[in-house]
Parts: structure tokens; sequence; C-alpha cells
């Protein structure tokens, strides 16, 4: 009985040393929707390549969560600040435009409100 207990204790410290811990450093200053999109994914994304950019776009604040994980077929969702999505960037089409702008020509970047390398 006490070789079972011994066992189950260790079973549950090592399997709650396996779960990841997410310290999620985001900008205060942005709407609850995107704050909270943010949170989410911080929290299912692991490679060193994800962030969420701030930039304006039209005269309109966006977000770009970048998850391209630094594939070449990769794309990165556009959000609007009510997390309404615009459109996305990349992908097997090379998709280059947002509300029928080329948007690396047009958005004007801000800020990262979110950076996995800063973690």
């Amino acid at each position: 009985m006490k070789k079972i207990i011994i066992l189950l204790a260790l079973g549950v410290i090592a399997f709650g040393s396996c779960t990841k811990k997410h310290n999620c450093k985001i900008a205060t200053d942005i709407s609850d929707c995107i704050r909270e999109k943010t949170e989410m994914f911080c929290k299912s994304n692991s490679a060193p390549e994800d962030e969420v950019i701030e930039f304006i776009l039209q005269n309109e604040t966006v977000y770009a969560f970048n998850n391209a994980n630094g594939e070449a077929d990769g794309v990165v969702y556009i959000y609007n600040s009510e997390c309404e999505e615009l459109g996305y960037l990349g992908g097997y089409l090379g998709i280059r435009k947002i509300n029928g702008v080329v948007f690396s020509d047009s958005a004007i970047f801000v800020r990262h409100v979110w950076k996995k390398a800063n973690e």
C-alpha cells in the first residue's frame, strides 16, 4: 500500500512539473477583446516568432496576430480593435492586401502588444 501511495505521489509531482506556465506580458491599454484574444494566443502558441503587433491602417488601429512560425505558407490574421477579422496575410497564395490596399505599403507600425521572445 505504501508503494502505491509513493508511486501516485511521484506521478502527481511528475505531471505537475510538465505543465507549462505562461506569463503573458501584454500591453494594458488595448481593448478588452484584443487583450483576451492576445492572452489566448499567448497561451496556445510556443514558437519564438509569435507576436501581436499594433498598426494603423487607413486611420484605424489594427492588430496583426503573427503565428506563421517561420513557415513560408503561414498566415498573419488582422483584426480591428473590436476583434472583427479584416483578413489575413500570407498563406499559400501570398495574400498581401487588407481592405483593398497592400498591407506592407500602407500600414504604420505602432508597437508590439505581445511578443513570445519577451517572455
